[in-house]
C-alpha cells in the first residue's frame, strides 16, 4: 500500500502457524513459567482454543490478552474450563483486557 492512498489492491501470503505447535516445542525444552501476551485482534479466541484442546493451558501461568468482538462469554467458559481465574475489562465498543492467572499451576 502507498501511504496516503488507500490502496489495497496489493495481496500479500503470510504463513500461520497453530500455536500449539510453536508452544509445544518451547515447552518441552523449557521448564520455566510461562506468561503469555496476546494481541492478535480478534484470533485470540481460536489460539486459546487450540491451547486448551492440545493441553498446553495448564503450562501457562499468566495471560494478559487483549480481547474483541463480544465474545468474552465464550472466553469466561474456556478460562473456566482451564482452571484460570482472570479479571476481564469490557468497554462499551465490546472488547477489552483480560487478566489471567492459573490457579493450578505452581
Amino acid at each position: 500500500m502507498q501511504a496516503g492512498t488507500g490502496d489495497y489492491d496489493d495481496a500479500v501470503q503470510i504463513q500461520t502457524s497453530q500455536a500449539s505447535r510453536i508452544l509445544g516445542g518451547l515447552m518441552a525444552r523449557h521448564k520455566e513459567k510461562c506468561l503469555m501476551k496476546i494481541d492478535c485482534e480478534g484470533a485470540e479466541y481460536g489460539i486459546l482454543k487450540d491451547l486448551s484442546d492440545n493441553g498446553y493451558m495448564k503450562r501457562i501461568n499468566v495471560i494478559i490478552m487483549e480481547w474483541h468482538v463480544g465474545k468474552y462469554r465464550q472466553l469466561e467458559e474456556l478460562l473456566k474450563n482451564a482452571g484460570f481465574d482472570y479479571v476481564l475489562n469490557k468497554t462499551v465498543r465490546d472488547f477489552g483486557m483480560c487478566y489471567m492467572w492459573n490457579r493450578n499451576c505452581r
